[in-house]
């Protein structure tokens, strides 16, 4: 096989996998490791952590980067097939069964079935009382659509830009 045939088969785009959601996928397996039943509530909530955090700057740095892709109309297919609206709506349904079990397994995990540890301890109840609590029980059954928003709840800034200085020369190198 010559070069170009070789290309015309393998630039198919089911031959490549978009990375954001891969990324998104990675980041089931994070979550997934942190609702491991056998893991100790600690590193539970290390997890949960890089969970979110990750969560974060995906949304600051590679939504907001689709956006403004959609802003800029641009509406080309990249490599993978995926147009930035197409990648926009996949992300976005790959990422709502994620933040729906993050929220049923807050409101599961809470001793007495729902209630906070705090519960009969007025110097440490939450504020809204009982009925915020059996408000958020019920979080798990029926999350609203808003929840999932693809807009960080911060708002979505420039992606970052490359600002890489050169090293300044050391004066002991002299």
């Amino acid at each position: 096989m010559n070069t170009k045939e070789l290309l015309k088969k393998y630039s198919k785009p089911e031959n490549f996998i978009n990375r954001d959601l891969s990324w998104v996928e990675f980041n089931k397996r994070v979550l997934d490791e942190a609702l491991n039943p056998e893991l100790p509530l600690l590193d539970k909530i290390k997890f949960i952590s890089i969970f979110c955090s990750n969560l974060d700057e995906f949304y600051m740095i590679r939504v907001s980067g689709i956006k403004e892709q959609i802003a800029a109309n641009i509406s080309e297919p990249a490599i993978d097939g995926l147009t930035p609206i197409e990648q926009l709506n996949k992300v976005e349904i790959a990422l709502k069964p994620l933040l729906k079990k993050l929220v049923c397994h807050r409101e599961s995990s809470l001793p007495g079935g729902g209630e906070p540890a705090t519960a009969g301890h007025p110097s440490r109840a939450p504020p809204g009382g009982a009925a915020t609590h059996r408000r958020s029980r019920s979080a798990c059954a029926s999350v609203p659509a808003s929840t999932y928003s693809s807009s960080p709840p911060t708002g979505t800034p420039r992606a970052r830009r490359d600002t890489a200085r050169p090293r300044a020369a050391s004066s002991s190198a002299m």
